[in-house]
């Protein structure tokens, strides 16, 4: 069975209009995945050197819809005072918290109560596509970097069928579904929390990006379904 993490390939001799829109598509799912991971060493020099910013910009002119906030937010290339802030400060927000579990779980069934039954539903999605979870895993299957691989996957297979000149209708209609159950049905709840957290400028800017990008992906993606 094919992990998510086997799925980046580089796709050349895209065509123009949708090919090419659906591929930014993806690469702008990977970019987040990898943006909301812990903050390792090369996660935190992207950020410092603007490289992840730069990256989110050029995925972000590439979509066929525009995005009310822009991804060349300066607080996108903050990687905060010092080497160690942002991985002090993600464990604090999002991984264990400073008593009580993290304010801002980046756990789906964290905040949708029946964290066994989202977990299965993710992993009947992921089973339905012939995908599997890495071993050894690095996220659970209701974590928010595993979604966005699999948006990511979605996206990038349908952009393989649209070169291929094939229906892309499946594909479509699984990242609407999943972007529904998976990712909008509780990160806006994160996106709220946070804001009363007081974050380092680089989550809070990374929250409210991607929470426009999914719901504008969303909108699109029910129009073309």
């Amino acid at each position: 069975m094919e992990t998510m993490q086997e799925t980046g390939v580089e796709l050349s001799g895209l065509g123009e209009g949708p090919e090419r829109q659906t591929a930014r598509r993806s690469d702008l799912y990977r970019l987040l995945a990898g943006a909301f991971s812990f903050p390792t060493q090369e996660l935190v020099e992207a950020i410092a050197s603007g490289d992840l910013r730069g990256a989110l910009v050029e995925a972000g002119a590439g979509l066929p819809y525009p995005l009310e906030s822009p991804a060349d937010d300066p607080r996108l290339a903050d990687a905060g005072p010092d080497a160690e802030a942002l991985e002090i400060e993600y464990i604090r927000l999002f991984d264990v918290g400073a008593g009580g579990g993290p304010p801002c779980a980046l756990y789906g069934g964290h905040w949708k109560g029946d964290r066994l039954r989202v977990m299965e539903e993710a992993i009947r999605f992921y089973e339905h596509f012939g995908l599997g979870l890495p071993d050894p895993r690095p996220e659970l299957p209701d974590h928010l970097t595993v979604a966005l691989e699999f948006l990511h996957y979605l996206a990038f297979r349908e952009t393989e069928t649209r070169k291929a000149g094939i229906d892309p209708s499946d594909y479509v209609r699984a990242q609407r579904d999943f972007l529904d159950r998976h990712v909008l049905g509780w990160f806006p709840l994160v996106a709220h929390k946070l804001t009363g957290e007081q974050p380092l400028p680089f989550f809070q800017a990374l929250v409210e990006f991607a929470l426009v990008f999914f719901h504008a992906d969303r909108d699109y993606l029910g129009r073309i379904a």
